[in-house]
């Protein structure tokens, strides 16, 4: 499938290539153009509590339309699959297939590159630790060792490191 750009002059476009994978499917699928840029907007606001807009290019965002349904439910139920891949220029609809579900719902995932996380870390430690850091001059000598034990300095660490921090001091990151 060729790459379509989702933007408003493209919706009959993505709707015919929706149509074309769904044929007469209209439950548990997705069905208009609103339902994807529905998904544009999720995932942005997802990325956008990770990286910078500037280092969103080239993620990939997946998608099974579909919600959980009861257990007596038994047989499979056609669902869409799409791939939408940010660029530069904005977010791209790139692959939309039939999927099959039973009664489990759909699923989303980001699929990231390596350079995505190190985008993740410095964006992290700019907007995390530095407002960790502040409540932590505020907050008492015991919260302030658990933090600098969880907390590496700005350039060491990792996400997770980051993350476990405020978990782990959560009187700090409130």
């Amino acid at each position: 499938m060729k790459a379509i750009q989702i933007k408003d002059s493209n919706r009959a476009a993505i709707e015919a290539a929706l149509k074309s994978v769904n044929g007469n499917s209209t439950s548990h699928t997705y069905t208009s153009y609103e339902e994807i840029e529905w998904l544009v907007e999720k995932a942005e606001k997802q990325l956008g509590a990770l990286m910078y807009k500037k280092d969103m290019s080239g993620v990939r965002y997946n998608s099974i339309s579909g919600e959980r349904v009861p257990n007596s439910y038994t047989n499979s139920r056609i669902a869409t699959g799409v791939t939408l891949n940010r660029t530069s220029s904005g977010w791209s609809l790139v692959d939309v297939k039939r999927e099959y579900l039973y009664n489990d719902p759909g699923k989303t995932k980001l699929q990231l590159q390596p350079s995505h996380e190190r985008a993740m870390n410095e964006y992290l430690r700019k907007n995390v630790y530095d407002l960790v850091a502040e409540k932590a001059a505020r907050s008492s000598a015991a919260d302030k060792a658990k933090l600098k034990d969880r907390v590496k300095a700005p350039g060491a660490g990792t996400i997770v490191e980051t993350m476990e921090a405020l978990v782990v001091a959560p009187s700090l990151a409130a």
